[in-house]
């Protein structure tokens, strides 16, 4: 691990990021991420400003009925997601949600105490959930070991491939931009803790 990574940096965008793919954002939540400047702020040197400056402008000119309506298509349904947010539909060769890495997810979690009690029964491997068992883990835990291993060995292997897909797919710039800035976040941190996520196929 090098010397620039910060836990508690990581715990705020975990949160942040957590808010932003678990459920539809409010225009609230929107708002008040615009109004305190939070992307052009973000706490990673490696983002360039300019990659920052056009996500919070994103924002700033955002049709939330449009946002919403991309996260839909992106994340929900209905009909086939464009980019699933569940890790095991890129992992199991039939596109299961619930496969095998998702049970060895939910082992990790359990044996790190980062239990959720959520209003309905959901994959513990949805990308949301996953931001929020890291921001679990850097606060209440205050454990970057199990951090880097949540990343290395559950998040890392296959995340990049939701984002990347919704990248190529939002029809809006924020959706858009979001993907990208999600990714190069993750690439930060995979440089900053020096990781090296096992190479899985992926099915989709």
């Amino acid at each position: 691990m090098t010397d620039t990574f910060n836990p508690a940096e990581a715990a705020a965008i975990c949160g942040i990021l957590h808010n932003l793919y678990f459920r539809i954002p409010s225009q609230e939540y929107l708002n008040e991420l615009q109004q305190a400047q939070v992307f052009n702020n973000w706490p990673i040197e490696a983002i360039s400003d300019e990659q920052l400056a056009e996500l919070q402008s994103a924002l700033e000119n955002a049709d939330y009925e449009l946002v919403k309506r991309d996260y839909y298509d992106l994340h929900i349904g209905p009909g086939e997601c464009k980019a699933f947010p569940y890790g095991s539909v890129y992992t199991d060769n039939e596109n299961l949600v619930c496969g095998d890495t998702t049970i060895a997810l939910m082992d990790f979690l359990k044996a790190n105490d980062a239990q959720f009690d959520l209003p309905h029964k959901e994959p513990q491997d949805h990308v949301g959930l996953i931001f929020a068992s890291g921001h679990y883990l850097l606060t209440e835990r205050q454990d970057v070991e199990a951090f880097k291993a949540l990343l290395e060995q559950h998040f890392l292997p296959w995340g990049h491939r939701v984002f990347e897909l919704a990248e190529t797919h939002a029809n809006t710039d924020f959706c858009r931009e979001l993907a990208k800035l999600t990714q190069a976040t993750l690439n930060s941190w995979t440089q900053e803790l020096g990781l090296s996520p096992e190479k899985l196929h992926l099915y989709r």
